[in-house]
């Protein structure tokens, strides 16, 4: 976390309600947050800036230790925010920390989530410039559980490069 954010978090920490033992934040709203579509990570939004969840408590947790450092979710659970769920390490350990948990998702050929026949399968049923219905983009990511991103990487064949 950067000096930055960690001197943003302190300075608007009064616009928020802190519940530390449970690990949840209430907005002056009274929503809890909303988990981001791409990270997983719920976050609120302090004064037009949205924010991590765990990086506001990290904060809260442990002080100034936060600046430099990663905030971890030593189970994986994103949503787990209280104490013992957490921990500031550095980014490197966290790295590591995904990848022996199984957290980081391995572009290697051994571990990758779709096999050669759904792969082949998406390349032959996209629709290119299809706005709507099973073979775009989304529906695509949707029926195989992987990001949008994912998909168009297959299609353009920037992922997957080996299979025909």
């Amino acid at each position: 976390m950067s000096k930055d954010m960690y001197d943003f978090i302190v300075q608007n920490r009064d616009c928020i309600n802190i519940d530390l033992e449970n690990g949840i934040i209430t907005t002056p709203k009274g929503t809890n947050g909303t988990i981001c579509s791409s990270t997983g990570y719920l976050r609120v939004k302090i004064n037009k800036r949205l924010l991590q969840v765990h990086q506001i408590l990290a904060v809260e947790y442990f002080g100034e230790k936060c600046i430099g450092m990663t905030v971890n979710h030593i189970n994986g659970d994103k949503l787990n925010n209280k104490k013992e769920n957490l921990e500031v390490i550095s980014h490197r350990e966290n790295v590591e920390h995904q990848w022996e948990s199984g957290l980081a998702f391995n572009r290697g050929k051994e571990m990758r989530k779709l096999s050669e026949d759904k792969v082949r399968y998406i390349r032959d049923s996209h629709v290119p410039f299809k706005k709507t219905g099973e073979n775009t983009l989304s529906a695509l990511a949707e029926k195989f559980g992987v990001s949008k991103s994912t998909i168009k990487d297959i299609v353009n064949r920037a992922t997957y490069k080996e299979i025909e």
